[in-house]
């Protein structure tokens, strides 16, 4: 009986702690700060508020890209075709309208160019099948068209290089742009090198599908570019594919694409050495001399805008076809066009 007793004093003594701590526990239960009532319906409204925000954002950019889509479409119903005789690169002496590149006079003296060029005074005749598209926006200088991609395939406008990046074909304001030439390009006297700008749109538009011509299969198949400007037309092939740094000229993969006109024989071949030397892709196989007129397509390649993926283009020559050339540089047979996401 002794024994039992004991046994339940030392039963008590060990519960004991334990029930303190219960009762310790209930009164610091009491003293806690509760909850403000209001905290979860304001966190409940904010993010309802980011969904609503984000959900309008995302519907502005399809209907931005609609609004694109749509312009590009109307467009190339106005494209005509050509006048009969019309190759638009024979000098009229009837329609001679000033040169369409508003920095024409920025151009400089022909004697900058490396190539001769013809005066400026007598500019060819606007070619009869963009007449209803600069009657729409008389800042059209040209067509552009790229065989591998079937988006890339729409008109390109010149001004300064800031009012089309927020602004489509028919100047209304648009995030996603409209493709246009470097403000101190000029298309006649035509610049050794003519720079083409595009956003990199997610949706694929623009210029957004451009990098899929860092692409062995997409190049080889349908290697051409064409650019008719509204006075001349040309057919155009890629030499270099590059990924380069435009902000830090100490970065390994820097280069300075913007250069219109080259002074001196060596400084074209540098320029073509670069490119070649930062391309993606190996298209040393096409030859490129210093009577090469350049095409160059550009894009921003990531969010902090510090590169730009850019394709580097020399134009046909009056002796080559397209059949010899893609018979003598790409050797694959025909294929589609890429028809994107």
């Amino acid at each position: 009986m002794s024994q039992q007793r004991s046994n339940q004093h030392q039963h008590s003594r060990k519960q004991q702690p334990v029930d303190t701590l219960v009762r310790q526990g209930r009164r610091s239960a009491k003293h806690k700060k509760k909850t403000p009532k209001w905290l979860y319906p304001a966190i409940a409204a904010v993010c309802l508020i980011l969904l609503i925000y984000g959900g309008v954002q995302l519907a502005l950019k399809q209907q931005d890209n609609n609004r694109t889509e749509e312009i590009n479409k109307q467009n190339r119903e106005l494209l005509g075709t050509d006048a009969p005789g019309d190759s638009g690169t024979a000098v009229s002496a009837s329609r001679t309208p000033a040169p369409r590149s508003p920095a024409a006079t920025k151009a400089g003296p022909a004697s900058t160019a490396l190539r001769t060029k013809a005066p400026a005074t007598l500019p060819p005749r606007t070619q009869y099948k963009y007449h209803s598209l600069i009657e729409k926006n008389d800042h059209m200088v040209g067509w552009l068209k790229t065989d591998a991609i079937y988006r890339i395939d729409f008109a390109v406008v010149q001004s300064d290089n800031q009012f089309y990046m927020t602004h489509d074909f028919s100047r209304a304001e648009n995030r996603e742009g409209c493709a246009f030439l470097d403000e101190t390009n000029c298309i006649w006297p035509r610049d050794d090198n003519l720079i083409i700008y595009a956003h990199n749109m997610k949706t694929g538009s623009m210029f957004g599908e451009l990098k899929m011509l860092s692409s062995y299969d997409v190049i080889d198949p349908n290697p051409f570019t064409t650019f008719n400007s509204i006075y001349e037309n040309g057919d155009y092939i890629p030499i270099a594919v590059i990924n380069c740094d435009v902000t830090n000229p100490k970065a390994a993969n820097y280069f300075n694409f913007y250069i219109r006109n080259f002074k001196t024989e060596a400084d074209f071949e540098q320029f073509i050495k670069r490119a070649r030397e930062l391309s993606i892709l190996d298209l040393s196989q096409v030859d490129v001399t210093v009577d090469d007129p350049l095409l160059t397509l550009s894009t921003c390649f990531d969010e902090a805008n510090l590169t730009r993926f850019i394709v580097l283009f020399r134009k046909l020559r009056a002796d080559e076809t397209r059949e010899d050339v893609k018979q003598k540089y790409f050797t694959v047979p025909d294929a589609p066009a890429i028809q994107g996401n």
